[in-house]
């Protein structure tokens, strides 16, 4: 300012009129709004989900559930007996189809558009599970800040749940039912969610973990209880008439009561959650599971300094319970860590983030990272959608070899792909596939000791009787039947393995 003239200080004073040549450029150079970067980064934390369901091949789960949606839709009807598995023709053991509207809706794609119409319904899913999950994060963290290490951290551990299955449904719906619970907590009305049991009526003809959302509702008239027991005010009845009305909801379905049936079943096996991948507790020396301890470490510390709030306390618990009991359910604990350090208990925060908060701007970030990176992985992909992944993951030439060259059945097979030769190689009933509820646990146990050439796998009844086994290649078995004058190699590539038995 030194040896300039008064009025070209005042000038230099004079604040930016938009009249003024150089007010646009001026303009540009202020500081973005802090709404605006904290979106761009929800934007580019959106692109990490998105980059896993963009990946061109389908979840072994798929193809099962393809040819249930299959079947119920051309036949009008659900099987009344498993129609699939060998071991459900011959003793015609009754089955439920207690995922038939998903199933229906996977088949509508895949029936329109082939694996790209899964691979759209994928990432539809997934995008309304990340939305839904930075919803009820960022709306409630102090600083939008702290809302987006949060959400970085969660984002991390639902990476592996990136695929094409029913729990995104319950994912959303869960958190549903939880914001519903709070807000009643709060004072708000029960009228306010009298549109919750419909989502349940959905939910219940979807998948099986509906009960989580009755679970978490079952958990505000707890903790109504037990405030009340110590003096302080709780709408028990709020929370007792929605859980009720929810609960009634799910009767909404094809079987009625029996659909409990299968939650009982799935809740007392325990050998699926020693052989399952998914269904094992998390492995830590994965590190997308790491965020979950971070998480879990910082939720009980803002716990203890803020003395153990109720609400607060028993979110935290509860995820503590279900994340570490299973690999599938860790998403659970990650995001009710978030609650607890977010500050479940306390009222919505003011006005200061709205629009940061506001649902639209969100959807319109995350819609935008998701486009932009499916984009871009469908833009580098040389060959048809899933052609070459497919042949890594599945036995797709095996396959066509058997169709080629029929060969006497029983067929026998591991637990990985039987879903995909449910859909693939329909001439032959698979012995084993990912429903462990349908085959129990000692036939499961069984399965999984003879692919893995453990002391008697030769001496295994299914085994014995097999016409032939398609095997991946490098398991114990396969390598086996190699040196095994029962059976020969008929056919072999990469991946897979075909050996026909040897009649005398």
């Amino acid at each position: 300012m030194r040896g300039m003239r008064p009025e070209e200080r005042r000038e230099r004073k004079r604040p930016c009129r938009p009249s003024d040549p150089g007010c646009v450029l001026y303009s540009r150079m202020e500081p973005t709004p802090a709404h605006v970067r904290t979106l761009f980064v929800v934007f580019l934390l959106a692109m990490f989900p998105a980059g896993m369901a963009s990946r061109p091949v389908a979840d072994p789960d798929t193809w099962w559930h393809l040819r249930v949606g299959e079947t119920i839709v051309e036949t009008g009807t659900f099987p009344p007996t498993e129609p699939f598995s060998r071991y459900g023709i011959e003793t015609q053991k009754p089955w439920i189809a207690y995922s038939w509207l998903y199933e229906v809706v996977l088949y509508g794609f895949w029936h329109t558009g082939g694996i790209v119409g899964v691979l759209v319904f994928r990432l539809l899913m997934d995008a309304c599970t990340f939305a839904t999950i930075s919803w009820v994060i960022l709306k409630r963290c102090p600083s939008p800040w702290m809302g987006i290490g949060v959400l970085g951290s969660i984002t991390i551990c639902i990476l592996p749940l990136m695929a094409e299955r029913p729990w995104h449904f319950t994912i959303v719906f869960t958190l549903l039912s939880l914001e519903a619970m709070l807000d009643l907590r709060r004072g708000g009305s029960v009228r306010n969610w009298a549109w919750l049991p419909l989502t349940y009526v959905l939910w219940a003809n979807i998948h099986i973990q509906f009960v989580m959302g009755l679970g978490v509702l079952g958990l505000g008239l707890v903790a109504g209880i037990l405030d009340r027991s110590c003096g302080r005010r709780a709408a028990i009845g709020s929370h007792l008439a929605l859980l009720t009305a929810c609960f009634a909801a799910t009767f909404a379905n094809p079987y009625t009561w029996q659909l409990y049936r299968i939650v009982v079943e799935y809740a007392s096996e325990t050998t699926p959650l020693r052989l399952v991948m998914e269904l094992r507790p998390p492995d830590f020396s994965h590190w997308a599971n790491w965020p979950l301890v971070g998480l879990l470490l910082l939720a009980g510390v803002s716990l203890a300094t803020r003395g153990f709030p109720l609400m607060p306390t028993l979110l935290l618990l509860t995820g503590l319970v279900f994340s570490m009991r299973m690999q599938r359910d860790i998403w659970f604990g990650a995001v009710l860590s978030g609650y607890a350090l977010c500050r479940s208990d306390s009222p919505l925060l003011p006005d200061a983030f709205d629009k940061l908060r506001s649902p639209r701007r969100l959807a319109q970030a995350i819609v935008c990272g998701f486009a932009l990176m499916a984009g871009l992985r469908a833009g580098f992909q040389t060959s048809s959608p899933g052609a070459d992944e497919a042949k890594k993951d599945y036995p797709v030439e095996a396959v066509e070899f058997v169709r080629a060259n029929p060969l006497p059945g029983p067929m026998y097979n591991d637990f990985t792909w039987g879903g995909y030769l449910i859909w693939n190689l329909r001439e032959y009933p698979v012995s084993m596939d990912g429903r462990t509820n349908l085959h129990g646990e000692v036939r499961l146990q069984r399965s999984f000791d003879t692919w893995g050439g453990l002391a008697g796998w030769d001496t295994d009844p299914e085994l014995l009787e097999a016409g032939f086994v398609l095997a991946a290649k490098g398991m114990p078995l396969s390598d086996l039947l190699r040196t095994d004058a029962r059976f020969r190699i008929a056919y072999e590539d990469d991946t897979a393995i075909v050996f026909v038995r040897v009649r005398g």
